[in-house]
């Protein structure tokens, strides 16, 4: 009878330990888990990511999103290893555990906007779209990928419906500003 008691003791206390290790250890892979908007980048010769903080490199990618410029959510861990490509900075390296473009791509926007032409002196040469910001003095510019002939009109002032493109459109000291493709366009 005391064996019996022993032996179901020791059953509970087995039951118990690999309980406790199977807790432990899936809380230990969730405490090193990451999940952050970013934007793939071509750096070195190979894509990484880049977050409003840092730079981080996957070990490996999918074919589908090695696209410069695309906005993605990841979620990862890190690695402890570090690449460098000889620039004097030290990137970590992370297992990519789940990637999916970001929402942007998948929603319409429609919006008052004002067509501008910035010139080539200001490194931009395209016509573009401006959004002003309430309450403010200030526009959000978008480079349009298809803007039909008939609206190429500076300060022409139209309603627009867009989605975000993948890519950004260098327009010198205003910096990188986001492609758009135009679904519908109408002059206000």
């Amino acid at each position: 009878m005391i064996n019996n008691k022993f032996k179901k003791i020791k059953l509970l206390a087995m039951l118990l330990l690999i309980t406790l290790i199977v807790i432990g250890c899936s809380s230990k892979d969730n405490r090193n888990t990451y999940t952050t908007n970013a934007i793939v980048q071509k750096y070195c010769n190979i894509f990484v990511f880049s977050d409003s903080l840092h730079t981080i490199k996957p070990n490996s990618m999918p074919k589908e999103f090695e696209v410069n410029w695309l906005e993605v959510k990841i979620t990862y861990r890190y690695t402890g290893n570090i690449f460098s490509c000889g620039y004097g900075d030290n990137v970590p390296v992370i297992n990519l555990i789940k990637i999916e473009k970001h929402e942007i791509y998948d929603n319409i926007y429609t919006e008052n906007a004002i067509v501008r032409w910035i010139p080539p002196l200001d490194n931009c040469g395209a016509y573009m779209i401006l959004v002003p910001i309430e309450d403010m003095m200030y526009h959000k510019y978008y480079k349009p990928d298809n803007l039909p002939k008939e609206f190429e009109v500076d300060s022409l002032e139209v309603k627009v419906a867009y989605r975000y493109s993948v890519g950004r459109h260098g327009c010198g000291f205003g910096g990188l500003v986001p492609i758009i493709n135009i679904i519908n366009i109408e002059k206000q």
